[in-house]
């Protein structure tokens, strides 16, 4: 008997490879507000979720400009130009592998609704997954409630699930919704802040995951 019924997979920087993007738009956010920008190592080490905690982090002033402001001129910017990047190298791979293993397959992410569902039909991967969930504002918080409805919604025992994600946060949904968790450090968190998580597998590659299936 397999060990796991389901996969849960979050989108941005597990499946998409979005991080340079996201630097590039963080970064045009912080030159207009006349602030130091950041390279792939520091956006590393401060990145984090809520989004609001690191908007904080590297300097922004929500009395000066609103958060909601700040969310507004990314996400606006990101949703132009996300189609110019590209699933990371072996998603799609992954992703057969695990439908050919009879196991479910859904995506808990902090995007908006409405966009992840579109860019996930334009990415041609809509077919691979029962269910789609994001938030319901472009305000990237947390994914735990989000997650409790996915679970209930599943009726598959939470031991049975594996969550696979890209940073602290996927396993701190993991905790919190009662599922295993393996994170893979190719996208928004660098593997010495995922090795510090407690009870998380970090694995090199998406394909390692075989491993686990």
């Amino acid at each position: 008997m397999k060990k796991y019924q389901h996969i849960i997979w979050d989108w941005n920087g597990t499946l998409l490879n979005d991080v340079h993007l996201c630097i590039d738009l963080v970064n045009q956010l912080l030159q207009d507000h006349q602030k130091p920008i950041l390279n792939l190592t520091s956006y590393h080490e401060v990145f984090d979720f809520p989004v609001i905690d690191y908007y904080r982090k590297i300097g922004f002033d929500f009395n000066h400009t609103p958060f909601a402001t700040l969310c507004d001129r990314f996400i606006g910017a990101y949703d132009e130009q996300i189609r110019n990047c590209d699933l990371h190298a072996d998603a799609k791979s992954i992703l057969q592998h695990t439908q050919s293993q009879g196991i479910g397959q859904s995506i808990l992410s902090a995007a908006k609704h409405d966009s992840l569902l579109d860019i996930v039909q334009h990415y041609e991967v809509a077919a691979y997954f029962e269910k789609v969930s994001g938030l319901h504002n472009n305000q990237a918080g947390s994914k735990v409630d989000n997650g409790k409805r996915l679970i209930q919604s599943l009726s598959i025992n939470p031991t049975q699930v594996l969550l696979v994600g890209d940073t602290t946060h996927d396993a701190e949904v993991a905790h919190a919704i009662g599922v295993d968790c393996a994170l893979i450090p190719i996208g928004h968190h660098p593997q010495k802040r995922l090795a510090q998580v407690p009870h998380a597998r970090v694995l090199p590659s998406l394909m390692d995951l075989k491993k686990l299936l």
